[in-house]
């Protein structure tokens, strides 16, 4: 496929881009292999016009944040935009405005600075505020969709820039939200904060980060958790019960630390984890009859 229109719009514009770039350091897993191409917009009006081209040459693509819940297949034949350079944050009284690629760690920093709770759930999720709402990202009993308050979208359908005017209207769910079915591609979302004191929202920041490090294998590549919560069921225990922390194919292991997580112990591969995510889903089926459903995003 010639890439050469978006070529020249990144180059017009000032747009890093890469050609047969490698798409392993874009996911916190660090697995991949290549991309046809990868672009890297740092302003806004750049980034739309960049889905537009995109759209206007029928380019296959995926959106990327920090890629925290992704994972690469060895060649990706199209196009990768990375939207992390696009991270702006602003505050007026209760209210967070923040572009796509805005990390959770600048909000969750700026809520903390303007006293505003609701965030601190947040501080220890690596990834940018379009992909937690994106997943309506989850963690210690807070998402991040019961903050958003209305958002600024790309409607993919009519090519034009619209605003989802209510919290209903972004469909949150488990694990999921109306940005899931890739119709809207966020630009940017308004959070409806809770005013408090400094005091407060850092000791609750402090406590949630310690119980993360305590918990989570922060200290090797992962993509988080790997499969979505079953019902009542904690997947981490079914696994754990399963016998399966420590069980590694390849380079892909299941973490000794968090049966939830899957770990880049050593140069996986995509294959390896694929293969991996089958024989947990296969172990907890056949032990509990619960079929797992993948919450780690494969990109192929």
């Amino acid at each position: 496929m010639d890439f050469r229109p978006l070529i020249n719009l990144c180059e017009s514009t000032n747009t890093k881009y890469h050609i047969n770039g490698k798409t392993a350091p874009l996911t916190s897993i660090r697995v991949g292999n290549t991309a046809k191409l990868i672009v890297f917009p740092t302003e806004m009006h750049v980034f739309c016009q960049i889905i537009d081209n995109i759209l206007t040459n029928n380019y296959k693509y995926v959106i990327l944040g920090n890629g925290t819940n992704s994972y690469f297949c060895d060649v990706y034949d199209g196009v990768v935009v990375v939207t992390n350079g696009i991270d702006t944050v602003l505050v007026s009284e209760n209210d967070m405005i923040a572009t796509c690629g805005a990390s959770l760690k600048n909000c969750a920093n700026n809520a903390l600075c303007h006293s505003l709770a609701g965030l601190e759930f947040a501080y220890g999720i690596p990834g940018t505020i379009g992909g937690a709402l994106y997943m309506n990202a989850e963690a210690f009993g807070s998402t991040i969709g019961q903050f958003v308050l209305k958002s600024v979208v790309y409607d993919t359908l009519t090519r034009q820039i619209s605003e989802l005017s209510s919290n209903e209207s972004h469909l949150f769910g488990k694990k999921c939200s109306i940005f899931s079915a890739k119709r809207y591609i966020l630009l940017e979302t308004t959070l409806r904060l809770i005013p408090s004191t400094f005091d407060f929202v850092k000791n609750k920041t402090c406590e949630l980060l310690k119980k993360r490090n305590s918990s989570q294998p922060l200290d090797m590549p992962s993509a988080g958790s790997a499969f979505k919560r079953n019902g009542n069921y904690y997947v981490s225990k079914l696994i754990d019960e399963a016998g399966l922390k420590g069980f590694r194919i390849g380079g892909a292991e299941v973490s000794k630390k968090h049966a939830g997580f899957i770990v880049n112990s050593s140069g996986a591969t995509a294959n390896d984890i694929n293969k991996l995510i089958e024989y947990i889903k296969h172990k907890i089926y056949d032990k509990y009859q619960i079929k797992l459903i993948e919450e780690i995003i494969y990109i192929e």
